[in-house]
């Protein structure tokens, strides 16, 4: 048995994993409980997570990388550590512009 598979790796981890292999957006959900919801989202360079809404309160906070919001009214780069309160029921896209990892707290 070797050591670092007696070692969990991570919901985070995991997705960066998942990216090497990927050609598009990795989600893997971090935890949920009572309505409240924590994905991971990983993107490779100038992957579009595609037009989308949501439907209840919505934070994005991008740990590591820089993506560009975009929605009818405004496009804007969000970098690390950044947070973007997002619309419910507005449009709206990401785009990596460089490999980037970010949490999307629903709920």
């Amino acid at each position: 048995m070797d050591n670092q598979s007696a070692y969990p790796t991570g919901t985070i981890k995991s997705v960066l994993r998942k990216m090497k292999q990927s050609s598009g957006p990795v989600t893997e959900e971090l935890h949920a409980v009572d309505g409240l919801s924590v994905m991971v989202i990983g993107l490779n360079r100038g992957e579009l997570l595609a037009d989308h809404t949501t439907d209840v309160k919505t934070r994005l906070i991008v740990l590591d990388g820089c993506v560009l919001y975009n929605d009818p009214i405004d496009t804007f780069p969000l970098f690390d550590y950044d947070e973007h309160e997002i619309p419910i029921g507005v449009v709206h896209s990401l785009t990596a512009n460089r490999k980037s990892i970010c949490l999307l707290i629903k709920g």
